[in-house]
């Protein structure tokens, strides 16, 4: 169940803000979890995602759904100061709540089921994007 807004972004003015992500996405993938990538793809690009009291959570759910099949790798920016929302708290299941430090970034394999719990006050902002790659064997 998802009850969020979902904003698109375009990032031809700055695409060494979306090359950076990328290169860290890289990296994190060389050290952890060596998928075959093919990259970011212009067909299911990152989204802002914003989380508000009444309308700020994202039920239990994994990425790499049948509609998405070539997901490999999820990440999530946080956006907004850890201090200005209550609640809102992405949860990896097995792993707990992550990191709410404005800057900070999640990455995890998009089977991994993940859910963000409701905001309660003040608004919570993420930048929440996939690696793709071919089909898993």
């Amino acid at each position: 169940m998802r009850d969020v807004q979902v904003l698109g972004i375009d990032f031809s003015a700055q695409p060494e803000f979306l090359d950076k992500i990328v290169g860290t996405l890289n990296a994190v993938n060389d050290l952890h979890f060596r998928c075959d990538l093919f990259g970011v793809v212009d067909d299911d690009p990152p989204v802002l995602v914003l989380y508000r009291p009444g309308q700020g959570h994202y039920g239990w759910h994994p990425d790499a759904a049948t509609t998405s099949p070539l997901r490999k790798l999820t990440f999530t920016l946080q956006l907004s100061e850890a201090d200005s929302y209550e609640g809102g708290d992405l949860e990896v299941q097995g792993f707990g709540p992550t990191n709410r430090e404005v800057g900070s970034m999640t990455i995890f394999p998009s089977f991994f089921w993940h859910r963000v719990t409701p905001v309660t006050a003040g608004e919570r902002l993420a930048l929440v994007g996939w690696m793709h790659g071919p089909s898993f064997r």
